[in-house]
């Protein structure tokens, strides 16, 4: 059975994961990478003071009794429990999240593939496809002339060249419409 303790706390841990991933983006070097996981590892005070609390402060976004049903008819010690659970949570999920992010961008095993380039998957030889996101060795990619996401192997993708497939459809080998650089 699910206390509302779990349930305070899983939002938390919900809300924690959202903000999290925050945290770093596709600006966000290597090094920085190794620092943060650095400094989650040795708990420098410069790298755990970047989680912001859920229930105080600027990062506050709703209220308390937003945030927890019920806020406002608990006894004292119940509101005290149900935030402690509610911020525990959150810093679970911030910190799983930071630290997730972090491990899948330094492993240097993966190579870091173009976002800008196209690529042809070995699944689907006929078709070229360019990448939106990558996750260590999975990588979001589109295929050209659709607008649905595929998660594939990053070692399934082979780089192309703009002439070797149609800027319309998309087709490896099509001669419709293609790229002359």
């Amino acid at each position: 059975m699910i206390t509302d303790t779990d349930q305070y706390e899983q939002r938390g841990y919900a809300a924690g994961k959202a903000a999290g991933s925050w945290v770093t983006d596709g600006n966000t070097s290597v090094d920085e990478y190794r620092a943060i996981l650095a400094g989650i590892e040795s708990g420098d005070p410069e790298i755990m003071d970047m989680q912001p609390y859920p229930l105080s402060g600027e990062w506050a976004g709703e209220s308390i009794s937003e945030l927890i049903r019920g806020y406002n008819n608990m006894t004292p010690e119940a509101q005290d429990a149900a935030c402690d659970s509610c911020e525990q949570g959150f810093s679970q999920g911030f910190w799983d999240t930071v630290e997730h992010d972090c491990r899948v961008q330094v492993d240097v095993t993966v190579p870091l593939l173009d976002r800008s380039g196209r690529y042809r998957v070995n699944e689907w030889p006929a078709v070229a496809v360019y990448v939106t996101d990558q996750y260590s060795d999975r990588a979001i990619v589109i295929m050209v002339g659709d607008d649905t996401e595929h998660d594939v192997d990053v070692s399934e993708l082979v780089p192309i060249s703009d002439s070797d497939y149609c800027g319309e459809c998309g087709q490896i080998g099509c001669c419709c419409s293609v790229w002359e650089g």
